[in-house]
């Protein structure tokens, strides 16, 4: 079995199915059912409003695209389980992925502002979202200014991370990238940003890796290889520990302060995470 390991917290969480995550059952969902209702700024009257809005579910099989790249979005899509990512391709075919998106995320908040996606949504596990109607989620920010809130925070992290990024693509090395990467998904997973010890599935290929960092599928590896030499990870099939967070964190100049609001999808959701189950609370960050 595997296991999530806080070393902060001392606990741990079964994620021996984060690769096939267990699809949700065909009850009803609402937004409630996402990270839109955790905001403490919302009201009792925000929170039923959100619990009286019908979220449409969707699975999508690994590898499979639900959002094409300059095609219309109708829809808010928030990730319910399973992994994905955002992606932009050239002409030539070289291709970008701009975010990985773990459950819990929102997948497409440009869509409230642009007809068209600026980029395309790929499954990179069996996926489950929630949807909603771009117009629905919009006339429901208009008429609540705690949902809109809401919206404006997750907008506001969305902006950080891209900041964040684009600093790591424009200046840092490549072992600093990937340092960043992997400490960027523990804490988004729920890790404390303190630990020394993290372990989790990680569902992304050496070649998705490096079309989230601009590196080559050949580069990935040899970096892989080289921190393996120095200690710093472990990797059994698709489960990755980071086995010295400090020293992985002092290369990258890792801050998390930037995840505020993502560390809120894993703990202060009724979102399921990445294997089907509640994280135990004591394993998640304090948020900021």
């Amino acid at each position: 079995m595997k296991m999530i390991r806080s070393v902060a917290g001392m606990s741990e969480v079964d994620s021996s199915k984060t690769l096939r995550p267990q699809m949700p059952s065909a009850k009803s969902a609402s937004l409630a059912d996402t990270i839109l209702e955790s905001p403490a700024i919302l009201t009792a009257d925000d929170r039923k409003t959100l619990g009286e809005v019908s979220a449409h579910r969707r699975a999508v099989s690994a590898g499979a695209e639900w959002m094409r790249q300059d095609e219309r979005a109708d829809h808010i899509y928030f990730m319910e389980e399973g992994w994905a990512c955002q992606f932009r391709t050239l002409r030539d075919g070289r291709r970008q992925i701009l975010r990985v998106l773990p459950p819990g995320d929102v997948c497409n908040l440009d869509s409230l502002q642009t007809k068209n996606a600026p980029f395309g949504i790929k499954a990179l596990t069996p996926v489950s979202t929630l949807s909603v109607a771009r117009q629905h989620l919009s006339a429901l920010c208009h008429g609540s200014p705690g949902i809109a809130y809401s919206v404006i925070e997750l907008a506001l992290c969305e902006n950080a991370m891209l900041n964040q990024w684009a600093t790591c693509l424009g200046r840092c090395s490549a072992p600093e990238r990937l340092a960043h990467l992997l400490c960027e998904l523990a804490v988004r997973l729920g890790h404390d940003a303190g630990c020394e010890y993290a372990s989790f599935d990680l569902p992304l290929t050496q070649e998705q890796m490096a079309d989230v960092l601009g590196l080559t599928a050949v580069h990935i590896n040899r970096m892989m290889q080289q921190f393996r030499r120095q200690g710093l990870l472990h990797t059994e099939g698709r489960t990755i520990t980071l086995e010295n967070m400090g020293a992985l964190k002092n290369m990258a100049e890792f801050d998390p302060a930037y995840l505020a609001r993502a560390k809120q999808q894993v703990g202060n959701t009724r979102i399921h995470n990445s294997n089907g189950l509640q994280p135990d609370p004591t394993s998640v960050p304090s948020v900021l």
